[in-house]
């Protein structure tokens, strides 16, 4: 008998929850806005086209263009302004075409998530994953899910709406984070607040 199925199934707290494609897009487009990687990027090109901006209007100026100047540079900084908008409106066509695609298998339909000794089961119609709990980074409480990261680009979402009453989630969590923290203090992860009572419901 494997040291998995040692573990009954009320001490493993498993959940059960739907992932629908628009629901991924939503989330990949909430990790890329938290992501340090994605703003800097976002950061460096809205400090380009101000670069970019500022030169040619300085050009158009001194060609003897003062209303062209003028009209460039609001323009410019319109853009700067929007250009983050920009970015994440590429990035949810994107994600929604991926999603369209079916590039993501079996991460769509009924997800079936229990916390073994070993780590983080995810089971659905298409696959069981075994993430071991050395590898659990932290915990993000996103808008409508919680975000369970595996590395900087990998993680489990966990609807609020998978717990149906705070003491399902104070479970949930309170042996989450006894099994993440018995890897020792470097894992940098913070427990999320308990839904009120009645607050989210499946």
């Amino acid at each position: 008998m494997s040291a998995a199925s040692r573990v009954t199934e009320a001490d493993s707290v498993p959940v059960e929850f739907d992932l629908t494609p628009e629901e991924w897009v939503d989330l990949a487009v909430e990790h890329n806005r938290q992501s340090p990687v994605v703003k800097r990027a976002t950061i460096h090109g809205q400090l380009a086209l101000g670069g970019i901006t500022v030169i040619l209007g300085l050009l158009a100026l001194l060609a003897g263009y003062p209303m062209f100047t003028l009209a460039w540079l609001l323009g410019g900084s319109i853009g700067v302004v929007l250009l983050p908008r920009l970015f994440e409106r590429a990035q949810r066509k994107q994600y929604a075409d991926i999603a369209r695609g079916g590039i993501t298998n079996g991460m769509f339909g009924t997800h079936r998530v229990s916390l073994l000794d070993e780590g983080i089961m995810d089971e659905t119609h298409a696959y069981q994953r075994l993430t071991r709990w050395h590898a659990v980074e932290k915990v993000v409480d996103g808008p409508g899910s919680f975000m369970i990261y595996f590395g900087s680009d990998a993680f489990l979402p966990v609807p609020h709406s998978a717990f149906r009453a705070s003491s399902e989630l104070r479970a949930f969590s309170d042996r989450f984070f006894a099994l993440a923290g018995s890897d020792g203090p470097e894992q940098e992860i913070s427990p999320p607040s308990s839904p009120e009572p009645g607050e989210r419901h499946a």
